[in-house]
């Protein structure tokens, strides 16, 4: 494939394939189930495909799958500890309080003066 618009396509489609295995159990599934057997099959799907680039390459195939497994869950712990070290700061310098949850401390807000709720009045 030297074509640019066909890498693209290919690129593309496997992007959606990709993005969709640890999200289809959640459309069938309640989150306290379908959360392990994303990961699971998450983690089935980076050793698989590690595996097989392992054969096409003439590495060792099951080294090559726990090589893709390692990186990708690195990479993903990485994602995981930069959020959890954002709000842990936040709430450390007092911005959170640890009755509410990170994802609504923006959500309400005073919409006539940009401040959150509770923000002392003052100069903007």
């Amino acid at each position: 494939m030297d074509e640019p618009l066909e890498n693209a396509v290919a690129m593309g489609i496997a992007y959606v394939i990709g993005s969709l295995i640890p999200m289809l159990p959640y459309a069938g599934l309640r989150v306290v189930t379908a959360m392990p057997v994303s990961i699971a099959g998450t983690m089935l799907t980076l050793f698989t495909s590690g595996a097989l680039k392992g054969r096409v390459v003439k590495q060792d195939w099951w080294r090559s799958g726990i090589a893709m497994l390692s990186i990708a869950g690195l990479a993903g712990s990485g994602g995981v500890s930069h959020r959890a070290g954002g709000g842990l700061v936040a709430a450390l310098r007092g911005r959170v309080s640890s009755a509410e949850p990170l994802r609504h401390r923006f959500a309400r807000q005073d919409l006539a003066s940009r401040r959150p709720m509770g923000a002392p009045k003052g100069p903007v």
